[in-house]
């Protein structure tokens, strides 16, 4: 689904009003009262980011289970051949196995995060007072609504370099991998 589309599936969710998640925390008995997510300067941030988890899970779901698949279950029925537990299977299989996958997802999951704009525009618009204004989103209220486009190149120059970054790492980690 577009980013806009679930920001605005979000904004309903989350609306302190009418929202299914206040209806359903009050019927739990959880809270008392409405808490008005999207306004709420202790909560607004915290309501794009559990949408933008909700967003990005089913491709790291789909990441994951693909790693698991690639793991042979004859190193599984070897270990407990062996007498290893389950958690001894995890620790020295599955987690060594799955590293280049975990690295993968971790490493997307950030540059997605970082180029998430219309999250924050459909759900917050980077409020209220600025308590959910992430780096993206300055970037873009300073060219196109304050019309200082330099210091919005800046940031989106700085963004640039962190995905670099983010990548760099990874793709050293997995070279490393592959040598081995």
């Amino acid at each position: 689904m577009p980013g806009l589309v679930v920001g605005v599936l979000w904004n309903w969710l989350l609306s302190g009003d009418f929202g299914v998640v206040n209806f359903v925390l009050m019927s739990l008995g959880v809270i008392d009262r409405p808490i008005f997510w999207r306004s709420d300067v202790a909560y607004s941030l915290l309501s794009v980011i559990i949408a933008n988890i909700w967003y990005g899970m089913p491709f790291n779901m789909i990441l994951l289970s693909v790693g698991l698949a690639a793991i042979p279950e004859d190193l599984y029925e070897a270990a407990q051949l062996d007498g290893a537990s389950v958690f001894q299977r995890f620790w020295t299989i599955t987690l060594p196995m799955m590293r280049s996958t975990i690295g993968a997802v971790l490493a997307l999951g950030t540059i997605f995060t970082l180029q998430q704009f219309d999250l924050f525009a459909a759900i917050t618009s980077g409020g209220p007072a600025g308590s959910s204004t992430v780096a993206q989103y300055w970037s873009w209220q300073l060219s196109f609504r304050e019309f200082d486009f330099g210091r919005g190149a800046v940031i989106s120059v700085i963004m640039i370099i962190v995905v670099l970054g983010v990548s760099a790492i990874y793709v050293r980690s997995t070279r490393a991998e592959t040598r081995l």
